[in-house]
């Protein structure tokens, strides 16, 4: 929603004379989606957790790429060598994982604009433990792990911020799975009541 907050002045383009307007100018389109790339850059300073302690965000963002998703496409697979860092920009991401019995897949999680994942990987080394979809598409920051190498020794606090939510990542992951390993040692329960899963 837009509301003006005083009185003001706007122009408005009708979205076919704008389409008409690309094939004769499409200096006009550049300027356009860098118009919402800016905007997009700024809310994610504003509401992502990963940046709002760091003291130049715009340094660290000159780092990423931007990903252009395609609906039902998947980021990266369970298994894979470490990705890099992910950072929402619009859209949104479901993260699944399989099952320890096999045959299923569990989601974990579902994740929004301002939201980062691939952290885990990233700083244990280790193969993702998950794999993220996006079913709407959308689009994403992804910061690859040789970069992220050479931008934590010039924004030192970048690797606290991801350290921190590594931490936190950690915890909902053992909240979840408690219960399960809690219930195994009285009954045979069916984790459907607080896990989602669907089949493969």
């Amino acid at each position: 929603n837009v509301t003006t907050l005083t009185p003001c002045l706007t122009w408005r383009i009708d979205v076919q004379v704008l389409a008409k307007l690309s094939h004769s100018h499409p200096e006009l389109v550049d300027q356009l989606l860098l118009v919402v790339k800016k905007r997009l850059l700024h809310n994610l300073t504003q509401t992502s957790h990963l940046f709002q302690n760091i003291k130049e965000p715009d340094s660290l963002l000159n780092a990423f790429e931007t990903c252009i998703i395609k609906p039902g496409e998947e980021v990266f697979k369970q298994g894979a060598p470490p990705p890099g860092i992910f950072v929402i920009l619009h859209g949104e991401a479901e993260v699944w994982t399989d099952a320890p019995q096999g045959g299923t897949r569990i989601r974990m999680a579902v994740l929004s604009e301002g939201d980062a994942f691939g952290e885990m990987s990233l700083l244990s080394g280790d193969p993702t433990s998950a794999s993220v979809w996006m079913l709407q598409g959308g689009v994403l920051l992804h910061l690859p792990p040789q970069a992220y190498y050479a931008v934590r020794t010039t924004v030192p606090e970048f690797q606290t911020e991801l350290a921190e939510l590594m931490f936190v990542r950690r915890g909902e992951l053992q909240d979840i799975a408690s219960p399960i390993v809690r219930a195994q040692d009285f009954e045979e329960l069916d984790d459907a009541w607080i896990l989602e899963v669907t089949k493969k």
